[in-house]
């Protein structure tokens, strides 16, 4: 996620600071919202919901947070992600195809030099703090620009290509398997 893109997420959010169990929670929601929205049994799609969470060790009861389903709802209305998610039937089926894209990512991160290197970094730390709940969405642009700014990258001249994107989204993924993002 870009840092306009985590800004813009964070403006859904107003006052409300979900925590990291929150906030996995919503992603999963969004994708069950538009399911529902495309036509699909909500009986149906709860069940499923109600087993990924168990899957994933969540609280379901957040799934049925009205503040969570708000925030949900007002994400997904413009209907560019729902249309994203549109070919993904299940949620496993999704979290497949991410996994295969996560490879590619891995061997892009691999390939990474000198200030792409430094900028996946940088991105990576900062999405897995948000992930972990120790940075706000709304705060993330913030500390991700000061923070590129404190290791001499200057967003004014400097633009990460597609390929430095998909680096750091694989190693953001790698980050949040760790305690305290990998920090000492």
């Amino acid at each position: 996620m870009s840092p306009i893109a985590a800004k813009a997420e964070a403006d859904y959010f107003g006052k409300y600071k979900p925590t990291q169990e929150e906030f996995r929670v919503l992603t999963i929601n969004k994708f069950f919202l538009c399911k529902i929205q495309e036509g699909g049994s909500k009986e149906l799609l709860s069940s499923e919901l109600k087993n990924v969470l168990k899957q994933k060790k969540l609280n379901y009861q957040l799934a049925n947070k009205q503040e969570l389903i708000d925030i949900a709802t007002a994400m997904i209305k413009d209907g560019d992600l729902c249309n994203s998610w549109k070919e993904f039937k299940t949620w496993n089926q999704l979290t497949k195809y991410e996994n295969q894209l996560l490879e590619k990512k891995k061997k892009s991160y691999e390939e990474l030099k000198g200030e792409d290197l430094r900028y996946a970094q940088t991105f990576a730390l900062m999405m897995c703090l948000q992930n972990k709940g120790k940075i706000s969405p709304y705060d993330m642009p913030y500390a991700l620009v000061k923070t590129l700014k404190k290791g001499r990258i200057d967003l004014g001249k400097y633009m990460p290509d597609e390929k430095t994107e998909e680096g750091a989204k694989w190693l953001t993924n790698q980050l949040v398997k760790l305690d305290n993002c990998g920090l000492k």
